[in-house]
């Protein structure tokens, strides 16, 4: 897929999600292969009613980090 985006000059956006998951990873070499033209990190979030609770669709409680554990996160990439 990169190659095709290369030959046809086409750019595109990264958006992670940065949560328990993976907040431990080192994703800068996978990401260094792709080189998006932006790539915007967001801290899991909890929204009240939507994903806060084991009654909800989603129970996002789990994956929760801290803001300085986001920001760590971010001064790594």
């Amino acid at each position: 897929m990169v190659e095709c985006c290369r030959e046809f000059g086409i750019t595109f956006k990264l958006n992670t999600i940065v949560c328990k998951l993976n907040v431990n990873e080192d994703t800068n070499q996978h990401i260094s292969r792709l080189p998006p033209f932006r790539w915007k990190f967001f801290q899991v979030l909890m929204v009240a009613g939507e994903n806060d609770s084991e009654q909800t669709l989603r129970d996002v409680r789990k994956f929760m980090i801290t803001d300085q554990v986001f920001q760590e996160f971010c001064g790594r990439h």
